[in-house]
């Protein structure tokens, strides 16, 4: 969302309060910037809503792919956090100040019927920046990080242990037992 200035009108003239637009407006170049490769955009290409007030709100779905280093020490009992970095490119924030919503339930949209199999959504947190880049060394650019924190479902790694465990742990007694033991063959 952003406000344009020049483009408000008197809703009460012309007895229209808002515009659904394509194309037809400045958008700026804000993109996902440690991504892995390019978004995949869905059909839908999005749109511009433009309201009166020179308010605009611009839509344009995508599905982003990060590299995530992930940190095994504790494995399969960890805990992941991945981080999305967006920012311009092109403006610096002389010309282009980046703010998340002051409203926190409308900063992240997490869908209440997320599901994964392996992984637990368990938060998200944001940190917004100012940046200096080597190409300008005097001038700041404004990013908005979000991180998310996962942890793994362990039932699947708790299962496949015990299973090794008590497997080991039979072949460990059938090795005690005697071995013109009748049982020791009918045991294993």
């Amino acid at each position: 969302n952003w406000n344009d200035e020049f483009l408000q009108w008197n809703s009460s003239i012309s007895n229209i309060s808002f515009l659904a637009i394509t194309d037809e407006i400045w958008k700026h170049d804000v993109e996902l910037l440690n991504a892995a490769g390019k978004p995949d955009l869905y059909l839908l290409n999005g749109g511009e809503n433009l309201y009166s007030s020179g308010n605009v709100m611009w839509s344009k779905p995508a599905i982003f792919k990060i590299a995530c280093s992930l940190d095994l020490i504790n494995f399969p009992f960890d805990e992941q956090t991945c981080k999305l970095k967006f920012g311009s490119w092109l403006y610096n924030n002389r010309s282009l100040k980046l703010r998340p919503y002051d409203e926190v339930e409308s900063q992240v949209d997490i869908l209440n019927d997320f599901s994964h199999s392996e992984w637990n959504f368990e938060s998200v947190r944001l940190e917004q920046l100012s940046e200096t880049r080597a190409c300008c060394p005097n001038e700041f650019f404004d990013t908005i990080s979000y991180y998310f924190t996962f942890s793994r479902y362990t039932h699947y790694y708790k299962l496949s242990m015990g299973m090794t465990l008590s497997l080991v742990i039979a072949s460990f007694i059938i090795m005690l037992m005697e071995p013109d033991n009748v049982s020791r063959t009918g045991t294993a």
